[in-house]
């Protein structure tokens, strides 16, 4: 089999492995082309229609809105690629993830929450305290709960304690 990686042309070798590597290099368009900012007060307020003469601009985004059909926030990132067709590339900083569920821990009822639910105190095992004030007083030893003077009435129910204020005459 006769090499063909080289070929003589009036006199002059060429090696064609390296003219068409170098042809195909010099043929590619720049990997990433800076063209500006996009947004209100940038270089451009929206993105040029990808197409073979945009592949590899590249905009950095200064005001949130949607461009090309995707939402962008300050700091992302387009470029085209050789699709061509713009790409956002997120700046980084934004949330990620996402919450699948929420256990309800201990003192708390409604288990684990996978679409929606409700979190809420047991009191079955959260015995709820009552701090004594100005107004109220509490006898541990009777477990009384009773009101300084008459402006208050004081009651439990279900294990709830029920304040009520009782104006005077």
């Amino acid at each position: 089999m006769a090499d063909i990686s080289k070929i003589s042309l009036g006199g002059i070798v060429y090696d064609l492995k390296d003219t068409v590597a170098r042809q195909m290099i010099n043929n590619l368009p720049s990997p990433m082309v800076f063209k500006g900012s996009l947004g209100d007060g940038g270089t451009v307020i929206d993105l040029p229609t990808a197409s073979t003469s945009t592949i590899g601009f590249t905009y950095k985004v200064i005001t949130d809105g949607v461009y090309a059909g995707l939402n962008a926030k300050a700091g992302d990132t387009f470029i085209c690629d050789d699709v061509p067709e713009w790409v956002l590339i997120p700046s980084g900083d934004e949330p990620s993830g996402t919450v699948t569920s929420i256990t309800a821990g201990n003192g708390l009822t409604g288990g684990v929450i996978t679409t929606s639910g409700t979190v809420a105190v047991d009191f079955s095992s959260v015995q709820p305290k009552l701090v004594a004030g100005d107004n109220i007083s509490i006898d541990r030893n009777t477990n009384t709960i009773s009101a300084i003077g008459n402006d208050l009435d004081l009651s439990i129910v279900n294990g709830q304690l029920c304040v009520t204020y009782i104006e005077e005459e």
